[in-house]
């Protein structure tokens, strides 16, 4: 049975290039509980540890039921620093991306995942990766909650520098961001019009893989409209070609406005009545 500390890891929820999540079990309080570990190649390079560990302490800062919790942080008998978050029993919006819901049900779900970025956003806090991977969905007793995990890239617009590593996820990434220019929370809501839109498609709204497919598309050209694809209204075209501009200036400007167009739109279409939201099912651990 391996342990980390006094955590008993149970399975494997996913990787990246960085770490590793794992499904564990604290048996002194009896809960599940999710535990990053950094990556044993990246556990001696310092810029990369560091960053890891602000990740762990700007999740427990920010201590709101929207943003995944942290309850602890180490290090592994082999120096991986690790730290340990709720764990979210209801899998990710990627899944549901995959396995595709009712329209009304994804954008109600996009909706309060925008509501997380509005926590972050009243902190002078731009995620920088927002894609369907990084929202999170936990089943309780009182419904769904949608939670927003992994601020490994966030930036502070307080910062003092100017932080020029590009960092995120191209197919989910606006351009000024690749761009490393003009970044700000509308960077976010770009991104979070991307993951609406792949949930109702099952695909990102460009063709794009890497970074250069990103600087090298042809901005002019907007998103493929879906309206009638999905039976909604046809301002729901005009919507996205306005939150997926490569202008700023032409999105919503806050969380809040993004928020309350995903809830107007969701109204209207199947499955987006709240009382559908708070009854999702979560997908089996198979799912996962």
């Amino acid at each position: 049975m391996e342990m980390i500390d006094r955590y008993r890891i149970t399975g494997r929820i996913g990787s990246g290039s960085f770490a590793t999540v794992y499904q564990g079990h604290d048996d002194t309080l009896d809960v599940a509980v999710a535990i990053k570990v950094l990556a044993e190649n990246w556990s001696t390079n310092d810029d990369v540890r560091g960053r890891f560990l602000a990740e762990a302490r700007l999740l427990r800062r920010l201590s709101d039921e929207r943003i995944v919790r942290v309850y602890d942080i180490g290090t592994t008998d082999r120096g991986q620093p690790y730290y340990v978050m709720d764990i979210a029993n209801g899998g990710s919006l990627d899944q549901l991306r995959k396995r595709r819901v009712q329209p009304g049900l994804a954008l109600r779900l996009c909706a309060e995942a925008t509501r997380a970025l509005e926590v972050l956003h009243k902190h002078q806090l731009v995620h920088r990766d927002i894609t369907p991977g990084n929202v999170l969905l936990n089943n309780t007793k009182s419904g769904v909650k949608v939670l927003l995990a992994d601020l490994g890239v966030a930036k502070s617009l307080l910062d003092e520098y100017r932080d020029t590593m590009t960092a995120g996820t191209p197919a989910y990434m606006a351009l000024e961001q690749a761009k490393s220019t003009q970044l700000d929370q509308r960077s976010d809501l770009y991104s979070m019009g991307c993951v609406a839109y792949a949930l109702l498609t099952g695909h990102p709204p460009f063709p794009i893989k890497t970074l250069q497919d990103l600087l090298s598309r042809n901005s002019a050209i907007g998103p493929v409209p879906i309206a009638e694809q999905i039976g909604a209204p046809a301002s729901l075209d005009t919507f996205f070609a306005s939150v997926l501009s490569p202008d700023p200036n032409r999105r919503p400007q806050t969380a809040a406005q993004l928020a309350k167009a995903f809830d107007h739109f969701a109204a209207q279409l199947p499955g987006g009545d709240l009382y559908s939201c708070l009854l999702y099912t979560s997908p089996s651990p198979r799912d996962s």
